[in-house]
């Protein structure tokens, strides 16, 4: 009968030791579809949880100056800071650090990327169940045979209009 008490004894306690543990950490993976016309990707508003890791996934093709920004909501009378790591790669898989935003309102990175995968990691998130949202954008890059061509253009029109002084010039000294 005293082993029996004792051995219902430990079971609750057991269980109200488990359940007494907190939630653990998650990491939820995002990916972000970015439109090929206009080249934007959203993060759609949602409420993060402190103890969550949080991956925002997407590729590109060709090279792009890619602008990322995240933004967290206002909560109480100011807006709260938040940071994100930017990582070519998989969340799941070999990754590597390209750069990071700074721990800011509305924090931003940017910087050219070639074709691959790529993910954002939300950093600190200050306020438990903080509503954060954000946007990637992604802009062509000329090639460099584009800017050839705009520099003979602008040579030309500065020829021309160099052209057209010397002529001025003849008619008025004549």
């Amino acid at each position: 009968m005293r082993t029996l008490k004792y051995a219902l004894g430990a079971a609750a306690a057991a269980l109200i030791a488990v359940t007494a543990l907190p939630a653990s950490a998650a990491t939820i993976i995002t990916p972000i579809t970015i439109d090929s016309v206009t080249g934007l990707g959203t993060i759609n508003a949602f409420n993060a949880l402190t103890s969550n890791t949080y991956d925002f996934t997407f590729s590109v093709t060709g090279f792009n100056d890619t602008l990322a920004q995240v933004q967290a909501s206002i909560k109480g009378p100011h807006i709260e800071p938040i940071s994100f790591d930017l990582f070519s790669g998989t969340p799941t898989g070999a990754h590597t650090l390209l750069g990071a935003s700074t721990f800011a309102n509305g924090a931003n990175y940017e910087q050219v990327l070639g074709t691959g995968s790529y993910f954002l990691k939300l950093g600190s998130i200050v306020v438990n169940k903080e509503l954060v949202s954000g946007s990637i954008e992604l802009n062509a890059v000329p090639e460099p045979t584009t800017w050839a061509m705009m520099l003979v253009g602008i040579g030309g029109l500065g020829m021309a209009m160099r052209s057209s002084r010397r002529k001025q010039a003849v008619v008025a000294a004549a």
